[in-house]
């Protein structure tokens, strides 16, 4: 599997690189923290569909597979989530970085 493209802003998913972009713009004492929500989705194509349609960093990488790259892909997910076979509710874990400091 190739990875994914790098993007202008994809390194800010990583712990600590927000904060290193805000010492760099001269704030200090910086406090950083990780939230972290569930996500519940009815189904697959309640995960899915946002996937297609969004304008987030892994939209753009899936719209720009091609139709069986994008389906190859789709069904490794479903294998994954639910090895079974069934279309079923689930959840999975959302991260996001706060930060706060002075200037």
């Amino acid at each position: 599997p190739g990875k994914l493209p790098s993007t202008k802003t994809a390194y800010l998913c990583q712990p600590g690189a927000l904060r290193a972009l805000w010492e760099e713009a001269g704030f200090n004492d910086i406090q950083e923290a990780t939230l972290e929500i569930s996500t519940d989705f009815k189904n697959f194509d309640d995960f899915w569909n946002p996937i297609l349609a969004g304008a987030t960093p892994l939209s753009a990488y899936v719209s720009a597979l091609s139709e069986e790259k994008r389906t190859i892909l789709k069904n490794h997910l479903q294998g994954q989530l639910f090895q079974d076979g069934q279309d079923r509710p689930f959840s999975l874990p959302a991260r996001a970085w706060a930060l706060k400091g002075r200037p």
